[in-house]
């Protein structure tokens, strides 16, 4: 892997409107089957309704053999406001704030393709069917039909295991996680986090 690619697509990234990225080992990725467990205690909504969400999104060991062939990745984060990512009436801003995520997940695994990394795919955060198709009554993949959104529909980091919190740590950014109970005025920061693996 050239580091002048590397570095170019550190750079997209934040010209796309990531606010942080780096680029990072894929060997310091921790992938773990207690990340893909959160899923199921507290069960989250979106479980087992998405082609891209556990059970069907790749398992932690799956995706533990496809990164091993692997050597580097971009982590990106952008920043949303507390109340954004927080409070009920601001629902319709909270789904274009994880859209925008699988939008630069899917135009910066795009930059790379064409700069020559042929095999590289990136990850979002949250569930597609809640962020793409939350107006449809199922995935249209589950129900054996073609995917509305091909080009940006993808499983979530921690869909595939990806200790999200740990990766950011190792990129030296400071990340607070939101439970559901978090209310936006205790909430100093809130983002989200995608990453593109280069290959």
């Amino acid at each position: 892997m050239h580091q002048p690619d590397l570095d170019n697509l550190r750079l997209q990234a934040l010209e796309l409107g990531a606010d942080k990225a780096a680029i990072i080992d894929t060997s310091a990725i921790s992938v773990s089957e207690a990340v893909t467990f959160k899923c199921l205690v507290p069960r989250c909504p979106n479980y087992a309704s998405c082609a891209n969400c556990p059970p069907h999104a790749p398992t932690p060991e799956e995706f533990r053999r496809v990164l091993a062939g692997f050597s580097k990745a971009i982590l990106f984060n952008k920043r949303f406001a507390p109340e954004v990512m927080l409070s009920p009436d601001q629902e319709a801003a909270r789904t274009e704030a994880f859209r925008s995520i699988f939008e630069l997940a899917a135009k910066l695994e795009s930059a790379a393709f064409y700069a020559g990394h042929y095999l590289s795919f990136g990850l979002a955060a949250g569930s597609c069917r809640n962020v793409l198709c939350r107006d449809q009554k199922a995935c249209a993949v589950l129900e054996s039909k073609a995917c509305l959104f091909p080009a940006l529909a993808r499983p979530s980091m921690e869909a595939v295991g990806i200790d999200v919190f740990q990766l950011a740590a190792l990129a030296g950014w400071d990340m607070q996680p939101l439970g559901r109970e978090a209310q936006a005025d205790k909430v100093d920061q809130s983002s989200l986090t995608g990453i593109v693996v280069v290959g």
